[in-house]
């Protein structure tokens, strides 16, 4: 099993065990303001738990589930999921978890990850007005290059060169 760890979190691969917590986090409106198509259901996180899990077989990546070391409490997911034409740099975390710089410590490791797996390049589509979602990708090293459209709404794409 892929593990990760950081400073102040334990990264690991989504699993079915996570979608209760993830459930609470994704059906929070406040939490799922910036993503497209809002709130999500048990079913869509199921189906988001399971996406992952299947992509993690194919090609050896996916979402991590992201616990505090010290408490063991889920706090959301940071990962890689495959978009049409690149691999998208994606994370929810719990409102209460936010300015913390917790988005930015998951996100490093990941993209880590990512280089260490021979991904070459990695976007990030975050809500053009999620200005927390922004300090993380650029924090990160990411670059915006342009905007794109998701199920309507508008997104910045950040993008990051890793070879």
């Amino acid at each position: 099993m892929t593990e990760l760890r950081t400073e102040r979190l334990r990264l690991r691969p989504v699993a079915t065990s996570d979608v209760a917590a993830l459930v609470e986090h994704q059906t929070n409106p406040e939490v799922m303001r910036y993503v497209p198509g809002g709130a999500r259901a048990r079913a869509a996180v199921e189906a988001l738990v399971a996406g992952s899990d299947a992509q993690w077989k194919a090609s050896g990546h996916g979402l991590f589930a992201l616990s505090h070391q010290e408490t063991g409490e889920l706090v959301g997911y940071c990962g890689l999921i495959v978009v049409a034409e690149a691999v998208e740099l994606d994370m929810i975390l719990a409102e209460e978890h936010w300015t913390q710089g917790i988005g930015t410590e998951a996100a490093a490791a990941v993209i880590e990850f990512a280089r260490a797996k021979g991904i070459a390049k990695l976007v990030a589509l975050p809500h053009d007005a999620n200005v927390a979602a922004h300090r993380v990708c650029e924090k990160n090293g990411m670059s915006p290059n342009g905007s794109a459209k998701l199920q309507g709404v508008t997104c910045v794409r950040y993008e990051l060169a890793l070879s």
